[in-house]
């Protein structure tokens, strides 16, 4: 149920493509759902006009029941819309589409994370 096989794209590589850039745009949905409560809590707690908002205490200011009601919410979403159809070809170019998405981010992070352990002083690197 993808944008892409709602637009009725066919072929391969196009579809393959299109998935991968419906990708990207789903990440950016699954960041908002998570930072935009986030970011509201975090600006309900900090009180101050000026004040500068911390992502991170905002997460930790979020109640359970918003995390679970979250969580839950957003576990629906993906099983509804990325339920494979009935045409093979599509489902194989969206599964290798996230394929490589996945790939992609992972890369992304484990070039941030070793940035950040390169950063630190070699005694903290080794646990000293």
């Amino acid at each position: 149920m993808s944008l892409v096989n709602l637009l009725g794209v066919r072929g391969g590589r196009r579809h393959f493509l299109l998935s991968l850039a419906e990708m990207f745009l789903f990440g950016a949905v699954t960041v908002a759902i998570f930072v935009i409560p986030a970011l509201i809590c975090a600006s309900a707690r900090s009180g101050a006009a000026g004040a500068p908002v911390d992502l991170s205490a905002g997460f930790a200011a979020m109640p359970w029941w918003l995390w679970a009601l979250l969580i839950v919410a957003y576990l629906a979403l993906v099983t509804v819309y990325w339920a494979p159809g009935r045409d093979e070809r599509a489902n194989a170019a969206e599964f290798w589409a996230f394929t490589v998405f996945f790939s992609l981010v992972m890369l992304y992070l484990l070039f941030v994370s070793w940035r950040y352990v390169a950063s630190l002083p070699f005694w903290q690197r080794v646990g000293g």
